[in-house]
């Protein structure tokens, strides 16, 4: 029964793992200069948390995460507070989702929302590096962006 077992999870993995339709969008690395260059605003900041929106009665819902900015690195930004999509309760979870704590730190790499304004938007999960404020890698980044 084990062999039986055994064969079976491996004939999966070989058909699983040629199949085209496996490869992770997400998998391959970004380069530094690919997450500079593609970012509108790169930024050190805190997750404060996230609500949900609900715009005309229910129909276009949203849960928005709020970053309170420390060190704006590139890019403007027109508030206090910085606004980034996050994923509605109601989906199941998936791999290329991204959690976060209230009171988080880091270095947050992001996109514009494509009509909007002051939305914005990780895509990928080297979009958020977790640095300490006084932390070597952050001055490195620093010197980047100069």
């Amino acid at each position: 029964m084990f062999n039986r077992l055994f064969v079976r999870l491996f004939i999966f993995f070989i058909v699983f793992s040629l199949s085209e339709n496996t490869v992770s969008y997400w998998s391959a690395a970004k380069t530094e200069e690919g997450l500079i260059k593609e970012s509108n605003v790169i930024v050190y900041a805190q997750y404060q948390g996230e609500s949900a929106i609900e715009i005309a009665d229910k129909e276009f819902q949203m849960n928005l995460g709020v970053l309170r900015p420390i060190q704006l690195l590139k890019g403007k930004v027109s508030s206090e507070l910085i606004f980034i999509k996050r994923y509605n309760k109601n989906v199941p979870l998936s791999s290329d989702m991204f959690f976060f704590k209230p009171g988080q730190s880091g270095l947050w790499f992001l996109k514009a929302i494509p009509g909007s304004t002051g939305l914005y938007q990780m895509t990928h999960p080297s979009h958020y590096k977790n640095i300490s404020y006084d932390s070597h890698e952050l001055k490195l980044w620093q010197k980047k962006m100069k």
